[in-house]
C-alpha cells in the first residue's frame, strides 16, 4: 500500500519544523501493522551527517509533532520511528552469535 500525500506531507512537515531542513538526509515511511495488529506507520528518518549528535529532547519532540501532525490529518495510526546516521553500523539481526575461537 501506498502512503497517501496528505499523510508522507505532514509527516515531512512535522520533521521538518522540529529537527530543521539541513538536519534530514530522507525519510522512508511504510505502512504495516504492529505487534498488535494494529495499523501503524513505520518511519526511518535518516539523518545527515552532523557534528551535533540528535539530542533526547530533539528526538521526543519529533516523535510529538509527527503524532499531533497525524491527528490533525485524522490519522489515527501510531508513528514508529527510527533514527539512522551515515555513521550506523547495520545490525544483522539474523546472524549467529559470535563464538570465540580461543580455547580455554
Amino acid at each position: 500500500m501506498t502512503v497517501s500525500t496528505s499523510t508522507r506531507c505532514a509527516i515531512e512537515k512535522a520533521l521538518i519544523q522540529t529537527l530543521g531542513p539541513s538536519a534530514i538526509d530522507h525519510i522512508v515511511i511504510r505502512e504495516g501493522l504492529d505487534h498488535a495488529d494494529e495499523d501503524a506507520l513505520f518511519l526511518e528518518v535518516v539523518m545527515k551527517r552532523s557534528d551535533q549528535p540528535l539530542t533526547a529532547h530533539k528526538s521526543i519532540d519529533a516523535r510529538v509533532a509527527v503524532s499531533d501532525a497525524l491527528l490533525e490529518i485524522s490519522d489515527a495510526r501510531f508513528p514508529y520511528m527510527r533514527f539512522t546516521h551515515p555513521d550506523d553500523v547495520p545490525v544483522d539481526d539474523e546472524s549467529p552469535e559470535p563464538h570465540s575461537t580461543h580455547s580455554h
